[in-house]
């Protein structure tokens, strides 16, 4: 993890018993330097288990080097974070890289998961 900036920043949550909802818009000013997966920190709530696929999400300027057959959300049981997944074609999934974003990338989207 490194230095970044974002132009919009914003996110809600709603909790109903152990389910929780997030509606999030983030655009990117400059991606700075960080490297790795590209990963969403602070859910509200820790997730009780590992899912994938837990919502709709939009992924503005990110080169994925191919055709992208599906894109989702990846949450990892007992972590504060979540992060976003693509498929190529028929191929294995993969995660978004920061050298796959732009200096001004957005994501957005609508992802819901069971709180521990």
């Amino acid at each position: 993890v490194g230095d970044y900036n974002t132009g919009e920043n914003e996110a809600r949550y709603t909790k109903v018993g152990r389910l929780v909802t997030i509606h999030f818009k983030i655009t990117l000013s400059n991606k700075g330097s960080w490297g790795g997966e590209v990963r969403m920190t602070t859910l509200p709530f820790t997730p009780s288990f590992t899912h994938y696929g837990g919502g709709s999400v939009e992924l503005g300027k990110v080169n994925y080097g191919a055709e992208v057959g599906n894109v989702n959300t990846y949450i990892t049981a007992s972590q504060t974070y979540w992060r976003f997944r693509y498929t190529l074609d028929n191929l294995s999934p993969n995660m978004v890289q920061v050298s796959e974003v732009a200096n001004d990338s957005l994501f957005g989207g609508t992802l819901s998961y069971i709180t521990a």
